[in-house]
């Protein structure tokens, strides 16, 4: 009766070993697939997006350039204010 209750253990905890493989398997290869997707989904996305971020990086490298030569202008007109003020002052 022990050899029959220790075949009917093993092969109780060979099938919750069976199933707790599959299981997670199963498990791994759908979170592997969700990820993948999701993935792809967001290089889709960036994708589509891309002329638009070009666009803006463009926009705003221009506006960049635009500030700089005020910023340029002004400290120039300064500079030769001072220099002119030095030379005018006896």
């Amino acid at each position: 009766m022990n050899a029959a209750a220790g075949e009917a253990t093993s092969s109780v905890l060979t099938g919750s070993l069976i199933a707790l493989l599959i299981g997670s398997t199963v498990f791994s290869f759908g979170y592997l697939k969700a990820k993948v997707e999701r993935a792809n989904s967001d290089y889709k996305k960036t994708k589509e997006s891309l002329p638009g971020m070009r666009k803006a990086y463009w926009e705003l490298w221009l506006s960049a350039v635009k500030v700089g030569f005020w910023v340029f202008v002004v400290g120039f007109m300064l500079i030769a204010w001072v220099i002119h003020d030095t030379k005018a002052t006896p």
